[in-house]
């Protein structure tokens, strides 16, 4: 996991990236700084021979979970009185219930620990936008070089897609049915795919240097093409603007 120092530069940075997101800066890297030492405490109990789901029971077989749910929600307000019914409620999304923010947020800090020891090994691949760890469906996507690769919100976790412009979610890579919106910066971008109706977001600029799990904040700007992802129709600029990019960074084997 990025070091809470490289965290803050980044808030600081790119921070006008995700301002409409509404994001408390000051408890976010508090938060941060809660998770990145858990998820350095739960590092030497993790067996990644386990899945995600299998390190989680167990964690909170011998208590640890509980107590970790407890520190965060002292820096969250959000006390954990009882962690049965907290960690229930977080995995239903009923964050509303008392300790569910906190019990998330720890089973987050244990998920990111995991991620970090998977990405070790190397980014996996898997051409689709749903995450290997966690499970959850991404919405971000990153360039990294000639590879297109999709980013988890929740854990963290980086995996190559394709090394070209691809719809994550049903696999059209044509240059009719795809395309790819923004200003002329090109920094961060919104794709839009024709063919099964879907967007995401996509970092374009490899200058933008920030903790992998910024990043989907920080893509969170190229919801402002929204309005020309709905009036396009993926032929003439959008098909020419998918072409450059591809040009550029997608190739062939």
């Amino acid at each position: 996991m990025e070091g809470l120092d490289e965290f803050k530069k980044a808030i600081a940075k790119y921070g006008h990236f995700f301002k409409h997101a509404r994001v408390d800066k000051a408890q976010a890297i508090s938060v941060e700084e809660i998770q990145q030492t858990i998820a350095s405490r739960a590092r030497v109990e993790l067996d990644t021979g386990r899945s995600l789901e299998e390190n989680v029971e167990y964690l909170n077989s011998k208590g640890l979970l509980a107590q970790w749910a407890a520190e965060i929600g002292g820096r969250i307000g959000d006390k954990v009185d009882n962690p049965g019914k907290a960690l229930e409620a977080a995995l239903e999304g009923r964050l509303e219930e008392q300790g569910a923010r906190a019990m998330l947020l720890a089973i987050q800090a244990v998920a990111r620990s995991y991620a970090d020891k998977l990405l070790e090994r190397g980014v996996g691949y898997e051409p689709s936008a749903r995450c290997p760890v966690c499970g959850l469906e991404s919405r971000t996507m990153v360039r990294r070089g000639r590879w297109f690769n999709m980013i988890c919100h929740f854990c963290g976790y980086e995996w190559r897609v394709s090394n070209r412009m691809v719809c994550p979610y049903c696999g059209e890579s044509n240059p009719v049915a795809v395309g790819v919106y923004g200003d002329k910066a090109r920094r961060v971008m919104l794709a839009k795919c024709h063919t099964c109706n879907s967007t995401w977001r996509v970092v374009m600029d490899e200058t933008i240097r920030a903790p992998r799990i910024l990043l989907p904040l920080i893509a969170l700007k190229a919801e402002q093409f929204q309005v020309f992802a709905n009036l396009g129709s993926g032929r003439g600029d959008a098909g020419l603007e998918w072409s450059q990019i591809h040009a550029e960074g997608g190739y062939e084997e």
